[in-house]
């Protein structure tokens, strides 16, 4: 007797929560956004103001308007449960263990600057050479796609999406809304590390340090000292 088998396909995950916020540029570039509304006061007024009935029915229906001129009206309970949880949300950014958690909420409009503009100066930047410095220093022997060979040269213009002091120590940190997985389980070390190498992000934030430490170097002259003042890049996966 011929028996035939039955090829049953397993349902796709359900996606939850952030997890279910559509996922490519156009969305990424919205829940920037909603970073850049939340800090332009201070983001520590605003996760006060979610904390009172009044005025977070006000923070809300903002949002939804926001959400309405997007199109993502559909997904306004759920960022706005997800803005409230990022904020409180503890980051150990220090390796010293008594050091106090980074959380969004607690950062006053004077400890930080949205959308630091910075301007490099690129004398024939081999980039090449460039991807040897990185990829030796940052995650060394763990794979990642090569840059494109070119030469560099000119002006180099970016932005930094903030630039914030914690602790007596500067930062840049970077929003990342990359899915990785159908829920906060797939945003493992290994898991981060390996799309920050794929997407060579790696290469994007010693850009960015650099810019920093220019920075630091300009505005504190002879007080400045890398080793005290820089505390490094902070790449922060949103969902």
């Amino acid at each position: 007797i011929e028996q035939t088998a039955s090829l049953v396909q397993p349902l796709p995950p359900q996606l939850e929560g952030i997890h279910a916020f559509p996922a490519g540029a156009q969305a990424g570039t919205f829940l920037h956004e909603i970073m850049e509304w939340a800090g332009a006061d201070g983001f520590d007024v605003f996760a006060r103001d979610l904390s009172m009935p009044e005025t977070r029915a006000i923070r809300s229906a903002q949002l939804l308007t926001f959400c309405e001129q997007r199109h993502y009206q559909d997904h306004h309970p759920v960022l706005l449960s997800w803005l409230e949880a990022f904020l409180h949300t503890p980051m150990r950014v220090s390796p010293t263990e008594d050091a106090r958690a980074l959380r969004f909420a607690e950062l006053p409009l004077d400890q930080y600057q949205i959308e630091m503009e910075f301007w490099l100066a690129l004398a024939q930047l081999d980039q090449q050479r460039l991807d040897a410095i990185v990829s030796g220093s940052e995650f060394p022997d763990q794979p990642r796609p090569a840059l494109v060979p070119r030469q560099m040269e000119g002006m180099l213009k970016g932005f930094v999406d903030l630039l914030l002091e914690h602790e007596g120590r500067y930062y840049v940190l970077d929003y990342k809304s990359n899915r990785l997985g159908v829920n906060a389980d797939a945003y493992t070390f290994t898991a981060m590390r390996d799309a920050v190498l794929h997407h060579r992000y790696d290469v994007q934030y010693a850009l960015y340090t650099l810019a920093l430490h220019r920075l630091l170097s300009a505005r504190l002259g002879d007080d400045y000292d890398y080793e005290t003042h820089v505390g490094g890049a902070i790449y922060v996966f949103m969902r």
